[in-house]
Formats: C-alpha cells, structure tokens, sequence
C-alpha cells in the first residue's frame, strides 16, 4: 500500500522535470510515464493490492498518450507547420457553420493566399525533406528501433498522414486544387525511412 503515497509523489516529481523544460516537456512525460509503465504493469497485473496499482497505471497511461500526443504535434509542426496551421484555420471557419464558398472569401484563406503558402511550404523535395528531419528528431530522442521510437514514430505518421488527408480533401472541395505531393505520395515517403 506504500504505492498509494509514492506513485502520486512520482507523478507530481515528473510533471514538476517536465514544467521545468519547456522545450522538451511532452518528451520528458513520456519518457518518464513509459518508464513508469514498463515497470509497473506486470507488478499491477501479478501484485495483490495490484487494483490500487492498476488505478495508477491507467493514469500513467493516459498520461503517457497525452505526453505522446503533444509530443507528435510538435513533431509534425516543425516540418509541416504551414499547411497543418491552414488547414486548422479552414476547419475553425467550417466549425462556425460558414459556408463553404465563403470560406475562400476569408482574410489569409483566399484562393491566391492558400497557393502561395502551399506553394511555399510544400513541393515534393520539402515534403521528403519534413519526414525524414521528424524521422531523425523522433530517433535521436528515443533511439532508433526502441518501442518508445517505434510507437511515437508510428503515432507521428498516423496523425500526420490523417491531417494531410483531410487538407487534400479541403483544397480540392473548396479550391479545385490538387496537393503536391498528395497523401497517397506522402505515405509512399514514410516507407522510404
């Protein structure tokens, strides 16, 4: 039962590191709860008492998926930043319940505006580049080939390649124009690292 004082004091000691780094604070939670995880989950499952232990890694593990989440977001907006900020400015105008033609009428989100930051921001060679500068962040933090790497890798490619999804989706509805590259070709540059 001493779990029940010391894992609260662990949880807070870890938030506490993470506030204390502000350039690596979700990297710092995960790791830290990952850790907490692989330790604790077989003496959870095995221990008697192991409920009041299950409770905790349970919040270790939502903890840990939102240390990744954060961890991923960041990630993808070093390399893609600019469409990804697009295309969460498309869907705050869609959320209002604005129609979709008006949209292209909205400050920032014009039919010229949206290519010239595409433009800028994307191209086949800038796309290859972003994956392969978030694969070598993503390794150099968690090590190539580690679950913690394999796990918050396969995240990053999961959330980027939804959100690109959808951004091809919205420029071609709402402007009839195509993303280059386009989601299927963005996966294919997953595969090559």
């Amino acid at each position: 039962m001493a779990f029940t004082r010391l894992v609260p004091a662990l949880f807070g000691a870890i938030e506490r590191a993470s506030a204390a780094d502000k350039d690596h604070k979700d990297e710092v939670r995960l790791r830290n709860y990952a850790a907490f995880l692989d330790a604790m989950q077989p003496l959870a499952s095995g221990a008697s008492g192991g409920a009041g232990l299950d409770a905790h890694v349970q919040d270790a593990q939502a903890a840990c998926d939102g240390a990744r989440q954060g961890y991923v977001d960041d990630l993808i907006s070093r390399s893609f930043g600019v469409p990804l900020e697009l295309l969460a400015r498309v869907d705050a105008a869609l959320a209002t319940g604005m129609a979709a033609e008006a949209v292209t009428f909205q400050p920032g989100l014009a039919r010229t505006d949206v290519r010239r930051a595409l433009k800028e921001s994307l191209g086949a060679r800038r796309a290859e580049k972003g994956v392969q500068e978030a694969h070598a962040r993503c390794a150099k933090h968690f090590g190539k080939g580690s679950p913690l790497f394999d796990e918050t890798w396969q995240a990053a490619r999961e959330t980027l390649l939804t959100r690109y999804a959808r951004l091809e989706q919205l420029v071609s509805q709402l402007y009839g124009d195509a993303l280059v590259p386009g989601a299927a070709e963005l996966e294919e540059l997953f595969a090559t690292v």
